[in-house]
């Protein structure tokens, strides 16, 4: 299998190019405004990798597993709270619900949506949110092959 790049090196090598969009949007329903963030980035997704106390430290397959996705969940989190700091910009406030769009490119066709979303929601922890409980909807969103790349879409919802 060959070996995936190392997600630091898409900070170093590369450097980090990305834009945030804040803005407003009025629900009409209830006639509030609420808040939209969207995030692209020249990111690398690894898919959520299940980690029990024996996988944490564990040498071979599913241990590298596991490396490698927190190696890139830290790489993520880095990256998200570069892009908000160069903009000037604030997390989503504790306690608001949230729903999220991904669409992610990978180098890989072995990516399971599902699973991107949970590593990304796991790398926007205390970054772009308190917690990932708020996320309480999905959006639309979609995987697919190529240099990696990051395009995430996240909104207030009022119930």
């Amino acid at each position: 299998m060959p070996r995936l790049p190392d997600p630091f090196s898409l900070l170093t090598v590369s450097p980090l190019e990305g834009t945030v969009r804040d803005e407003q949007w009025l629900d009409r329903v209830n006639d509030v405004w609420l808040r939209y963030m969207c995030i692209e980035a020249n990111l690398l997704v690894v898919p959520y990798t299940r980690q029990t106390q024996g996988t944490r430290w564990r040498i071979g397959t599913k241990g590298e597993a596991v490396r490698r996705y927190n190696d890139a969940k830290n790489a993520m989190q880095n990256a998200f709270s570069i892009l908000l700091k160069q903009q000037g910009l604030e997390p989503f406030a504790k306690g608001v619900r949230l729903g999220m769009g991904l669409w992610v490119t990978v180098p890989t066709e072995r990516a399971d949506l599902s699973n991107l979303e949970k590593a990304v929601e796991d790398a926007g922890n205390g970054v772009l949110y308190s917690d990932d409980r708020q996320i309480r909807r999905r959006g639309h969103g979609g995987v697919k092959k190529g240099e990696p790349w990051i395009d995430l879409h996240l909104w207030e919802l009022t119930r």
